[in-house]
């Protein structure tokens, strides 16, 4: 039997005594993941593109502004034809809660899928809704009026342009 009188008790090591070692760091870090970008991904344009009325409104508002399609600018649907009018755009947009419904719910099940395809059709539903909003509120304007000193001073070629988007302006209101 060891009696406690006889045990031998050491007097703690300070700790500014001995040198901290730091451990080795690891190559990687444990605690971040991995990034995937520079993994390549084949995510279509069409999915990566929102369907929020904010992020297009100004696509939309191209119809009623820009006479000329030629200049008309629809970052939202590379990889699509380019559309002569809304409701092309529209039957466009109409195609894209599928894609996304199809990529954002890979793996997920059908239930998933049909949640994510109703809600991103949901969205379409109120870019319809802004377009005949802006429709109808552009049809409400006063006709064109225009008196002869307007056009003091300028050039025939002006005259007949004008002439022309005036026409096109009372085929399609």
């Amino acid at each position: 039997m060891v009696h406690e009188e006889e045990k031998e008790i050491l007097a703690p090591i300070p700790i500014s005594s001995t040198p901290f070692i730091p451990p080795a760091s690891p190559k990687t870090n444990p605690i971040k993941q991995p990034t995937t970008a520079n993994i390549p991904q084949n995510i279509p344009l069409a999915v990566q593109y929102p369907l929020e009325l904010l992020a297009i409104q100004h696509e939309m508002t191209q119809f009623y502004k820009d006479d000329n399609p030629s200049k008309r600018t629809f970052p939202s649907l590379q990889g699509f034809s380019k559309p002569q009018n809304i409701d092309e755009y529209l039957k466009m947009k109409t195609k894209q809660p599928e894609l996304i419904a199809k990529h954002v719910s890979k793996g997920k099940g059908d239930k998933n899928y049909q949640g994510t395809y109703q809600y991103e059709l949901s969205k379409v539903r109120k870019l319809e809704d802004f377009a005949r909003d802006l429709s109808k509120s552009i049809s409400e304007l006063p006709p064109y009026k225009a008196s002869r000193s307007q056009f003091n001073g300028w050039s025939l070629e002006a005259l007949k342009e004008e002439q022309n988007r005036i026409k096109m302006m009372n085929k399609d209101p």
